[in-house]
């Protein structure tokens, strides 16, 4: 796995942008691991109507990337994204949002745009993922054995179950996810990386990976305001839990 392409533009790391009036709110959105730009696809009209204009983060080695290395160094991703970020923003207000793995990437990227000098974002959200300060028991995850990886990713409850009859394919996802969990298992989170913006943590009511009682601690990452906001469902929220959460960004950054 090598270092990020560096150079790569705007059009590679954010894709599906429906614009909204300039100067609007931007939310910038990280998948979960394995994921891509393509599940944020609907919130970009969703949002829209309330004139968030929703940038999606297209990680390499997936979907128009395919061919591109998938990379395992927070560090060099959030480099990499806040370059064209800072350019395109141009002084526009800005959010975070990423889900599960996506979640502390978003939380990453939060840290190094302030790190940087630039303006940090308006709000970051983080949605079914443990902070830091409550790792999961099986951590790390990305070093399991094939078969307890695979039952991991499968318990998520995103991986439908005819997939599991391609072996190729069901490699390739599990591939992906252990590059992007190593990518935020590996990186020396400590308690001193305090952002300095709200933060709103999302988890579901059954979701087994994230109990909802680790939720509070995402409170110490920051040193603004701290809400937990619990959702119906599991990792991944139903459409009913969706909208809450798509009314609970909208509500935070409004």
């Amino acid at each position: 796995m090598s270092p990020v392409r560096p150079g790569t533009g705007f059009s590679a790391w954010i894709q599906y942008v429906q614009p909204v009036s300039a100067g609007g709110m931007v939310l910038v959105c990280f998948p979960h691991a394995a994921g891509s730009a393509s599940a944020y696809r609907d919130w970009c009209a969703v949002l829209a109507g309330y004139g968030i204009e929703v940038w999606p983060v297209q990680l390499p080695g997936r979907e128009s990337r395919f061919t591109e290395p998938l990379t395992t160094d927070l560090a060099e991703l959030t480099g990499a994204v806040a370059e064209p970020l800072r350019t395109n923003l141009a002084g526009r207000p800005y959010a975070i949002y990423g889900h599960s793995a996506g979640a502390m990437m978003a939380y990453g990227l939060a840290l190094r745009m302030e790190a940087d000098g630039g303006p940090g974002p308006y709000h970051l959200f983080v949605g079914a993922c443990r902070p830091p300060s409550r790792p999961d028991p099986d951590f790390p995850i990305h070093r399991l054995p094939p078969d307890r990886f695979l039952a991991r990713l499968t318990g998520y409850g995103r991986i439908p179950q005819e997939i599991l009859g391609f072996p190729d394919l069901v490699e390739q996802i599990a591939t992906t996810a252990r590059a992007d969990l190593r990518l935020v298992e590996t990186h020396p989170w400590d308690s001193g990386m305090v952002v300095d913006c709200p933060v709103t943590a999302f988890g579901g009511v059954s979701d087994p990976a994230v109990p909802v009682g680790t939720l509070a601690d995402w409170g110490q990452i920051t040193s603004g305001t701290f809400t937990r906001v619990v959702l119906p469902g599991g990792h991944f929220p139903p459409p009913s839990g969706e909208r809450q959460l798509l009314e609970g960004i909208r509500r935070g950054i409004g």
